[in-house]
């Protein structure tokens, strides 16, 4: 079966046997910790003083 935009992008049998809440969350805390990532890295690369480079 295909992932159904209605029911946020999960198979119909997906949510008939209650999954759907379980993925969700899951996809949730991995966008999550994308996010943090980002921001970490952005934070460690982001040049702070530009009056420095050339």
């Amino acid at each position: 079966m295909r992932p159904h935009q209605a029911i946020g992008y999960l198979t119909p049998d997906d949510e008939h046997h209650h999954r759907g809440q379980t993925i969700r969350e899951a996809r949730r805390q991995r966008l999550q910790r994308a996010r943090q990532q980002q921001l970490e890295h952005n934070r460690r690369n982001t040049n702070n003083h530009p009056e420095n480079t050339p």
